[in-house]
C-alpha cells in the first residue's frame, strides 16, 4: 500500500508561487527548493527563523565539506530568492556572498577521440544523440528536447526551441549528420520507439524524452569504453565542435551564432584551446595581446563587438541622453553581418565548399560597410578626373566653434561646407591669384584621431580652372595653388558672418555651458575673440597624377570615426586603440590610448550625422548641375591626352568585360554561387493601438 504524499507547507507553497509568478524554469525551481531544504536540515528548524549568523555558519559548513564554487553559488542564489522575495528579509543575506569561480579552460577532444567516443556508445540512440551534440554543437538539454519536426532537410538546419536563456535559434545540419539521423529514425520507427511528430530521442516511454541524466551517463560509459582519460561530459562535445570549427578558420562570429552565445567573449574562449591557433600565436607575441578574436587573423576586435558586449547596459544608463539617430546607428552596427539581418549560403561549384555570409547593415557610420561603398563611389568618379595636378586643402573650425557645432550639427556643418567652397571659388576667381572658375569636392570629417569632436572639411581641387569667358584653361603655378593665409582670413570672416545670420534667424540652439549665448549681447561678446584668432586652413602638395587622386580619395570619402584596424583590445580597463598625435614628430606620433568603454562609445557616437545630411559635396565646375558640360569643355581646352591614354581606357574596358568573380572560393578560387537565402529576423513591434469607434 502506497503511503500518502506529505502535504506541502504553506511556506514552501508561497515560494513555489513566487517562482511561478516569475516564470522560472522547473529545473531552477527544483534547485531553489533543494537549497532551502538543505538549509532546513542544517538548522533543524524552520528556515524562516534563520538569522544572519545562522546563514554565515551554514556557508562555512558548506565550504568545510568541500562543495564546489559553482554549487556553493547556486545554493546562495536559491537562498537569496527565498529570503529576498518570499520572506522579504534581504538583510539576512548581508554576510552571505558568492565566491569566485576559478577560470578553467574547457576540455576538448581531438577528432579521433570524438569518433572513438561515439562508436563506443552502447546503442544506436545514444550514438546518434552524441553525434548531434558534436555535429551541431548542442547542449545536452537541447539534444533531448529535439523533436522530429525540428529537422529541416531542405534548409539543412536544426531548430532549437527555447534553448538557454529561453531563445530560439537554428543550428547547422551537415549531410553526414542528416544521414545518421535518418538511420536512427528508420530503426526507431520500425521498433515502435518513436511516435509521429514526437521526441527525436524518446525515453523508455515514447511519450517522454530521454533525460539529460541518462545522456550524461551514456557519455561517461562511452568514454570509459573508448579508454579516453580526459574528463568527458556532454558539454565536452559542444566544446570540441566549436574548437574544431575555429581550427578550420571558420569566422568566430559564425561560431557565436551557431552556439547561441550572447557575447563574443564567451566564444573567444575557444581560441585559447585551438591547437592550430596556439601554434600561430607563438609566432607573434604582439598578436597574443588581443582579447577578442585575436587568434583568428581576419577576425580582430571590431566596434560591433564592443557595442554587442556593452551596448545594452550603456543604452539603458544613457537612455535620456541619446538621440534617435545614435540609437539607430548602435542597432545597425550590432546587427551588421549577423543572422538578424539575414544572409545567404555560398557554394563552390568546383570543390563543393559552403560558406555562410550574412548581410551588411549599410549604415554610413558602420566601419565594416564603407569599403564597398567607397569603391563604388570611386569608380563613378573616375570619369570626372582631369589630366591636371590636384591639390588637397583642409578647412578647420576652431575649438570654441566645434563645441557649439555639436548641438547645431545641421546648421554648422552646412555652413562649413558652403563657406569653404565659397572661399575657394572667390579667391580662385580673383585675377590677382588665379582668375578662373574652379571646381572642388569637399568631404566632411567630424573627428580627431582620438575620437574628439573636431569638424573640418577635406577638399580635393584641380590645379586650375576655366577662364571667366570659358575660352581657355587657366593653370595654377607649379606646386602652388592658392595662398592659405588669404584663404584663412576670408574663411574666418565669411563663416562668422553666416553664423551671425543663422543666429538672427533663430536657427541656433544653446544648451549647458552655452545657454547664456541666447542673449544677443553675450553671443556678440563670445564671437569677438574668434575674429582675432587664427583659423587653420592648409593645402598639401599636388598629387602625382589622377591615379594618386583616386587612391587618396579612397582614404577620405567613406571614412568613419574609427576603423576596426585601429582597435587593439577590450578588457577590464576599457578599449585600447591606436591614434596619431600630430603635435609630436617622427615615430613618437603613433601611440595607443585606453578609454573606458562608456567613454569610447560616447566619443564614437559624437560623430553621428543628422539624418539626410550629405557629407560629400561637389562645387563649381564639378557641381552636379552642369558637371558633364564643364568637364567636357575643360578636356577640350587642355592639352591632347597622351598616346597611351586611349589604350588605358581600352584596357580598362577589356578588363571590365573579363572581370573576375566578386566572390571566390577560399579553397580553390572558383566562383561561388548562392544556393540558399537566409531571411532576416522580423523586429518585434508593439501591437497597433485600437482606434475609437465613432
Amino acid at each position: 500500500m502506497n503511503s500518502p504524499t506529505p502535504p506541502i507547507s504553506p511556506l514552501r507553497q508561497r515560494m513555489i508561487e513566487d517562482m511561478r509568478l516569475r516564470k522560472l524554469s522547473d529545473k531552477t525551481q527544483s534547485h531553489y527548493i533543494r537549497a532551502v531544504r538543505q538549509l532546513t536540515g542544517f538548522l533543524g528548524r524552520s528556515p524562516d527563523t534563520a538569522t544572519i549568523e545562522d546563514l554565515r555558519h551554514y556557508q562555512l559548513h558548506l565550504v568545510d565539506h568541500g562543495i564546489s564554487p559553482v554549487s556553493l553559488n547556486a545554493a546562495i542564489t536559491g537562498l537569496k530568492f527565498f529570503f529576498t522575495v518570499t520572506l522579504d528579509r534581504a538583510e539576512v543575506m548581508a554576510k552571505v556572498q558568492p565566491v569566485h569561480v576559478p577560470h578553467k579552460l574547457p576540455v576538448v577532444l581531438s577528432r579521433e577521440e570524438v569518433a572513438r567516443l561515439i562508436a563506443a556508445a552502447e546503442n544506436l540512440k545514444h550514438q546518434t544523440a552524441l553525434s548531434v551534440a558534436y555535429g551541431a554543437g548542442l547542449r545536452a538539454s537541447e539534444v533531448v528536447a529535439l523533436k522530429v519536426g525540428d529537422i529541416d532537410s531542405q534548409r539543412m538546419t536544426l531548430r532549437i526551441e527555447q534553448g538557454k536563456g529561453h531563445k530560439d535559434r537554428y543550428a547547422m545540419l551537415s549531410p553526414v549528420l542528416l544521414e545518421r539521423l535518418r538511420v536512427w529514425w528508420r530503426a526507431a520507427r520500425s521498433q515502435g520507439k518513436m511516435l509521429d511528430g514526437g521526441w527525436l530521442f524518446p525515453g523508455l516511454n515514447p511519450i517522454d524524452p530521454l533525460s539529460t541524466r541518462q545522456l550524461n551517463r551514456a557519455v561517461h560509459m562511452a568514454a570509459e569504453a573508448a579508454q579516453i582519460d580526459k574528463r568527458v561530459s556532454m558539454h565536452t562535445l559542444r566544446h570540441s565542435f566549436a574548437t574544431h570549427l575555429l581550427e578550420q578558420k571558420v569566422d568566430i562570429r559564425v561560431i557565436q551564432v551557431l552556439l547561441g552565445h550572447k557575447k563574443l567573449e564567451t566564444t573567444a574562449l575557444y581560441a585559447q584551446v585551438a591547437t592550430g591557433l596556439l601554434a600561430r600565436s607563438h609566432q607573434s607575441d604582439r598578436d597574443s595581446v588581443r582579447l577578442v578574436g585575436a587568434a583568428v587573423g581576419h577576425c580582430a576586435l571590431e566596434v560591433a563587438d564592443i557595442l554587442r558586449a556593452l551596448g545594452d547596459a550603456w543604452r539603458e544608463a544613457q537612455h535620456s541622453h541619446l538621440s534617435r539617430g545614435q540609437l539607430k546607428v548602435m542597432s545597425a552596427i550590432e546587427q551588421c553581418r549577423s543572422a538578424a539581418l539575414g544572409g545567404h549560403v555560398w557554394r563552390c561549384q568546383s570543390c563543393g565548399h559552403d560558406e555562410i555570409a550574412y548581410n551588411s547593415c549599410r549604415n554610413r557610420h558602420c566601419p565594416k560597410c564603407q569599403a564597398s561603398a567607397a569603391q563604388r563611389w570611386l569608380e563613378a568618379r573616375q570619369t570626372d578626373l582631369l589630366p591636371v595636378p590636384y591639390y588637397h586643402v583642409v578647412f578647420t573650425l576652431p575649438a570654441p566653434l566645434s563645441a557649439l557645432a555639436y548641438t547645431n550639427k545641421a546648421v554648422s556643418y552646412g555652413l562649413l561646407f558652403d563657406v569653404a567652397a565659397e572661399t575657394l571659388r572667390t579667391i580662385a576667381a580673383d585675377p590677382k591669384h588665379l582668375g578662373a572658375q574652379i571646381g572642388a569636392t569637399l568631404v566632411l570629417h567630424t573627428w580627431g584621431s582620438a575620437l574628439t569632436h573636431h569638424p573640418h572639411v577635406h577638399g580635393i581641387v584641380p590645379g586650375g580652372g576655366l577662364s571667366p569667358d570659358g575660352a581657355r584653361w587657366v593653370a595654377c603655378k607649379p606646386g602652388f595653388f592658392l595662398p592659405v593665409r588669404v584663404l584663412s582670413r576670408l574663411f574666418r570672416r565669411r563663416f562668422l558672418e553666416e553664423l551671425e545670420g543663422a543666429y538672427r534667424a533663430g536657427q541656433l540652439r544653446f544648451f549647458g555651458e552655452f545657454a547664456a549665448l541666447a542673449e544677443a549681447t553675450a553671443f556678440a561678446e563670445w564671437l569677438a575673440p574668434l575674429r582675432a584668432c587664427e583659423w587653420v586652413v592648409y593645402a598639401k602638395r599636388p598629387f602625382a597624377g589622377p591615379a594618386a587622386v583616386l587612391a587618396y580619395l579612397s582614404r577620405y570619402t567613406h571614412r568613419v570615426a574609427i576603423s576596426n584596424q585601429r582597435l587593439v583590445t577590450l578588457d577590464e580597463r576599457g578599449v585600447t586603440f591606436r591614434w596619431k598625435d600630430y603635435r609630436a614628430k617622427g615615430r613618437t606620433r603613433h601611440k595607443t590610448m585606453t578609454l573606458g568603454a562608456d567613454e569610447f562609445m560616447r566619443r564614437f557616437l559624437l560623430h553621428v550625422l543628422p539624418s539626410g545630411f550629405h557629407r560629400i559635396r561637389h562645387y563649381g565646375l564639378i557641381a552636379n548641375a552642369r558637371r558633364r558640360e564643364n568637364l567636357a569643355r575643360a578636356r577640350e581646352l587642355l592639352s591632347p591626352p597622351a598616346p597611351n591614354a586611349p589604350q588605358d581606357s581600352q584596357e580598362t574596358t577589356g578588363m571590365a568585360g573579363s572581370a573576375p568573380a566578386t566572390f571566390v572560393c577560399p579553397n580553390c578560387g572558383a566562383p561561388l554561387i548562392i544556393i540558399e537565402t537566409v531571411p532576416r529576423r522580423h523586429p518585434i513591434r508593439a501591437p497597433p493601438q485600437e482606434r475609437g469607434v465613432a
